[in-house]
């Protein structure tokens, strides 16, 4: 069985190999019941229900298990590396400990939901670590994914965007506007040129962060439905301005460390500008996590 899903179209494919049957039906609404009706449909009236086996409580040594269980997962029915990373951020199934304990074990490694017939079990990788998990609820076989812990942070896109967006408008805009009204009461002793690099650098970079945010936000949003079918070229060009910054970035490391080197700030200068670095590295690093980080579509 396999079920396709875009924006307004459902489908699903069920083969029967040792019978030779099999049907397949679509319909033009997203996320149809359809398709699961007339599958319980046939299936009940041409084929007989096998028996349920008999539920069993939780063995000793499955709490051991249900440790390694609990955390946040994701299904794997998105692109990870395009554009769908971040229509699904937000889709996480959290399993807690208290979700853990209500499991009934049916066999070993294998349990089901006590108020449902649905089921699960698990899959570990080559250290032990259970990495996925695998349930069949209502006729929807889902594979799941365990999230790393940075990714559980990492999920709620348009917060972050957010967070960096103040921080860029202080720098680029904010802060700027302040220095020149303070050049402007009293003289300011003139300062290398180096160092005025180093923050022409950092507040361009920081504009140009600003205006990727402000544009990609609204453009991603009113044509998410619309991404499936063909990128827009407003968003296009903007996938171009990370790109420059990333070289900008390089540029604002090299005068900063020349300018530390030359000691032309005190020690609070230079903690600014280390956390102002660690910022624009740590957002490059967010976009590439979010594949907004060139071309990924």
């Amino acid at each position: 069985m396999h079920d396709g899903d875009v924006s307004g179209f459902s489908s699903r494919l069920f083969l029967l190999p040792e019978h030779n049957l099999g049907f397949f039906v679509c319909n033009n609404t997203s996320n149809s019941i359809l398709r699961m009706e007339l599958t319980d449909h046939l299936m009940s009236r041409y084929f007989k229900r096998p028996q349920e086996p008999p539920l069993k409580q939780t063995t000793a040594d499955v709490p051991s298990v249900g440790k390694r269980l609990t955390g946040c997962y994701r299904t794997i029915r998105i692109g990870l590396d395009s554009f769908d990373k971040l229509s699904y951020t937000g889709a996480v199934w959290k399993i807690t400990e208290n979700t853990v304990n209500s499991l009934i074990e049916i066999e070993p490694g294998l349990f089901q939901f006590p108020k449902s017939k649905t089921k699960m079990t698990y899959r570990e990788d080559d250290n032990g670590n259970i990495k996925y998990l695998h349930m069949d609820a209502k006729q929807m076989p889902i594979t799941y994914e365990k999230l790393a812990w940075y990714e559980n942070y990492l999920r709620f896109p348009l917060v972050w965007f957010g967070i960096f967006a103040v921080v860029f408008f202080w720098i680029g805009l904010i802060r700027p506007v302040f220095y020149r009204i303070r050049s402007r009461r009293k003289t300011i002793i003139g300062t290398s040129n180096l160092v005025k690099y180093t923050k022409l650098s950092a507040t361009v970079i920081s504009d140009i962060y600003l205006i990727f945010i402000v544009g990609f936000t609204p453009a991603f949003i009113l044509s998410e439905e619309q991404i499936g079918f063909g990128i827009p070229w407003a968003i296009s060009a903007l996938l171009v301005l990370p790109l420059i910054n990333l070289v900008l970035t390089a540029v604002f490391i090299i005068f900063f460390i020349r300018s530390w080197k030359y000691k032309y700030w005190d020690l609070k200068k230079r903690l600014y500008y280390v956390l102002m670095a660690l910022l624009f590295i740590g957002f490059a690093f967010c976009l590439n996590y979010w594949n907004l980080l060139g071309f990924q579509y």
